[in-house]
């Protein structure tokens, strides 16, 4: 019997697992300020230097570079072209955010969009036809975070209201650099 219970000891001591590393109090802090990069100006020029920086020096013949580069180069003035082109009267589509405010019929969504244009009138309001509803629709946001600042001061006047992924409208005019 004796024999039976050293063999079940040995066993269950021969199945512990064996320790991983160095344990970690779990109070354990470390502060790596020191080992962090310290900027002193974020921008290396100002900001009116931007367009003369963004500008082609191809387009100017002041550098020559390989065929690769050139390639490169055309490809990305062709693009800056398409760009140009699809930037229309100051604004663009793109994929965006926008705080829908109303749901339903369209005689209920009428009164909505003129309370809507009434109080918010510089967030663009919009009334759309999407099966089977009318939505009423607010904003343009780039970033949902935008349309959130903008939902907290809504949800209280319009509490069905909520943000939708949609195609936005951008206007040009709303970013202009300082």
């Amino acid at each position: 019997m004796k024999s039976v219970y050293f063999i079940s000891i040995f066993l269950l001591w021969g199945c512990k697992k064996p320790p991983l590393g160095k344990v970690v109090p779990l109070d354990y802090h470390e502060d790596l300020t020191p080992y962090r990069i310290k900027l002193s100006d974020p921008l290396p020029f100002s900001k009116s230097d931007l367009p003369l920086m963004l500008s082609s020096p191809l387009a100017n013949n002041e550098i020559s570079v390989s065929p690769e580069n050139e390639r490169i180069e055309e490809i990305c003035l062709q693009i800056a072209q398409k760009n140009q082109e699809l930037i229309k009267d100051n604004s663009y589509r793109t994929s965006g955010y926008k705080i829908q405010i109303f749901s339903g019929k369209r005689e209920q969504a009428e009164e909505v969009l003129k309370e809507a244009m009434k109080n918010y009138s510089h967030l663009k309001p919009e009334i759309r036809y999407e099966q089977p509803n009318f939505k009423v629709k607010i904003g343009n946001f780039l970033t949902r975070l935008e349309a959130h600042q903008v939902y907290t001061m809504l949800s209280s006047e319009f509490p069905q209201s909520f943000i939708v992924k949609d195609e936005i409208i951008v206007y040009l005019e709303d970013y202009k650099r300082e």
